[in-house]
């Protein structure tokens, strides 16, 4: 594992820290708690969900982002990946919010932590998971040009591509397949 110390920050400073949303800078997916808002909102709802599926992911966020608001201030962040985010932003790094997540409650996130340069999310078109959210990247800052902080299992199709992978409550088997496909440099 590669340590970021400050013998190699200046290297680091252009290379950017992508960093999920669901599972990683929240302690949640932010598809149910619009969902569930959604049927707060009106239970009817729940009718038109399998339908908006069936034309995607991207469009079954869509519709719901249509639709209702989140209380992103009230969400659960994960403030050990908040504060390093801090400490690598003040050390000249850039970082880029890079989530499946709707851009709208992706950007709203973005505004209330005030520490991300850039949003990279979903739309009405695109659903910004797995392979999608890789090519997206890649194509953005180059292969071996990002650092990328995931959680999950999905993260696995993007780590490999990344400079570093910084893993993030990750379990176990994660944890070893991460270090087997990357390069893990760091471990919240």
């Amino acid at each position: 594992m590669t340590p970021y110390s400050p013998s190699n920050q200046d290297s680091l400073v252009e290379i950017p820290i992508c960093v999920d949303l669901d599972g990683t800078l929240i302690q949640t997916d932010m598809l149910w708690v619009s969902c569930l808002g959604l049927l707060r909102k009106n239970v009817f709802y729940l009718s038109l969900l399998p339908w908006w599926l069936c034309r995607g992911k991207a469009h079954l966020k869509q519709q719901i982002s249509n639709r209702v608001d989140v209380a992103i201030d009230g969400l659960p962040y994960n403030s050990v990946l908040i504060d390093f985010l801090h400490r690598q932003k003040a050390s000249g790094r850039r970082i880029v919010l890079a989530t499946a997540t709707h851009q709208k409650f992706a950007s709203a996130v973005a505004q209330h932590l005030e520490i991300f340069d850039e949003v990279i999310a979903s739309d009405a078109r695109n659903n910004l998971s797995g392979v999608a959210k890789r090519d997206r990247l890649v194509e953005r800052f180059g292969r071996n040009r990002f650092d990328y902080a995931g959680n999950s299992r999905v993260d696995l199709k993007i780590w490999p591509h990344s400079r570093g992978a910084i893993l993030v409550n990750v379990s176990r088997r994660v944890r070893e397949q991460a270090e087997y496909v990357s390069n893990v440099v760091k471990i919240l």
